[in-house]
């Protein structure tokens, strides 16, 4: 016996050992965080892009379109909108 913890994606079910992003009480393998991630991502750097020019954030508006992978990820949309606030914030702090 490996001794290894052995966890299962909430998102796509998998089993794996390391690599886990846990967010509330759901788990995301390597390759489901990595989706996340690319969703926050974009819509951190959709709406900086939108401050720049002048323009006002639409949080709202960046999470429905990625709404359908949200939900396949087990995740509530109030969560992702506070990780892109955060990004977004970052932003705004380096840039000051």
């Amino acid at each position: 016996m490996s001794g290894r913890m052995k966890f299962r994606c909430t998102a796509c079910g998998r089993e794996f050992d390391k690599g886990a992003l846990i967010i509330d009480n759901v788990i995301l393998c390597p390759d489901c965080a990595a989706k996340l991630h690319d969703i926050v991502d974009s819509c951190v750097y959709e709406n900086v892009m939108r401050l720049i020019n002048g323009e006002k954030i639409d949080i709202d508006g960046c999470v429905n379109k990625h709404l359908d992978d949200i939900v396949r990820l087990k995740l509530r949309p109030l969560r992702v909108k506070l990780m892109i606030l955060r990004g977004i914030k970052a932003y705004k702090d380096l840039a000051v």
